[in-house]
């Protein structure tokens, strides 16, 4: 580390030692003379401006946001202030599920639009209680965004949520199979949150009883289900009228056959982006509900088997507002990778970059 007392001595320095090595000389030269230049006044951290330190902190994590409130006053200041608690991600900290409770009744407030929290299931501990979200639910009454993983939510339910809430996002986690009903749940309880944005990833107990109870309270404007979910056929069929608001669908083919594919885009005549993946028998007449299609934008097939280049391009030619046609994880040959492109002038057309 450099020693700001030696400065004078290293101003006196030469540019170029006596074997001709100029790199050492320059580098103290230049040395000295930055620290000429602060001789008058020491610049520390404590020295900055506070929009320049609060700026500083936008970067921190929560851990360390409250690390820094307890270093003196001036920081537990800044640290408070409602723009650094706008948008919570508790997740790469691993903070104790305690600490929670500190954030509630301190940092979060009427600020608070995006909470992203991270469980450990594998260890079993409690971890998000009824108090806890009732809590929440008074303190923070925008809050919009709501990311929940690796968790056993079986001990709360959907409808205790707070009900500002537009975004729920589950992965990992643990449901029973009411938990998106009125089972059970107190005449005197809080409204409900009315989400428009349902994300599920890799959830197991996300089955068609949950798709279905979600579906007939809530018109949801986005549907994504990826990962390795319970949702089959009969899910999609009793949900599909529900649908018909949806604007971005993305939808895995584990337990879904082409037909309840069909039929559920015939239900999804708003739709502007819509992502498929890992449907192993998508036959020529899987997507022909989509010919003619007025606002599909962006279109994207992830392993999708059994569809032929041919009628891609026929249907991709009927849609006038396509923009972007994904196929980085398709089974086409490099071959007709670039005859889908050439077929596509208006439509962006993103293939593996080795292809």
């Amino acid at each position: 580390m450099f020693d700001f007392r030696e400065r004078r001595r290293i101003t006196s320095l030469p540019r170029t030692t006596k074997k001709g090595n100029c790199f050492l000389g320059a580098h103290a030269h230049s040395a000295g003379l930055f620290c000429f230049a602060l001789s008058h006044e020491m610049v520390t951290i404590c020295s900055l401006p506070e929009n320049v330190l609060e700026t500083v902190f936008l970067f921190l994590s929560a851990a360390d946001l409250i690390h820094c409130s307890r270093v003196c006053r001036y920081w537990k200041k800044i640290a408070e202030r409602k723009r650094l608690w706008k948008n919570v991600d508790l997740r790469p900290s691993k903070m104790p599920f305690k600490w929670l409770w500190l954030l509630v009744k301190q940092y979060l407030g009427y600020n608070l639009k995006n909470l992203q929290l991270e469980g450990q299931l594998k260890l079993q501990l409690e971890e998000l209680t009824r108090d806890m979200l009732m809590n929440l639910k008074q303190r923070c009454p925008n809050l919009k965004q709501l990311c929940i993983s690796t968790m056993d939510l079986n001990c709360i339910a959907y409808s205790i949520l707070p009900p500002s809430l537009e975004t729920l996002e589950l992965s990992f986690c643990v449901l029973h199979p009411d938990w998106f009903s009125d089972t059970g749940i107190p005449e005197d309880s809080f409204k409900p949150p009315r989400i428009h944005h349902l994300i599920v990833k890799n959830m197991k107990d996300f089955s068609d009883k949950h798709l279905v109870h979600i579906c007939s309270r809530v018109s949801l404007s986005t549907l994504i289900i990826s990962g390795k979910c319970s949702v089959t056929d009969y899910g999609i069929k009793m949900s599909a009228a529900a649908l018909s608001d949806v604007t971005h669908l993305k939808l895995t083919g584990y337990n879904v056959t082409e037909d309840s594919l069909s039929l559920i885009l015939g239900h999804i005549q708003k739709v502007l982006v819509l992502e498929l993946s890992f449907f192993r028998f998508m036959y020529p007449d899987s997507l022909s509900c989509l010919s003619g299609h007025k606002t599909l934008c962006y279109l994207c097939l992830d392993y999708c088997l059994n569809l032929s280049y041919e009628r891609l391009v026929s249907l991709c030619s009927t849609l006038p507002a396509l923009l972007s046609l994904d196929l980085q994880r398709s089974s086409f040959s490099s071959e007709e990778l670039q005859i889908i492109r050439a077929a596509l002038p208006k439509c962006t057309v993103l293939i593996p970059p080795n292809r």
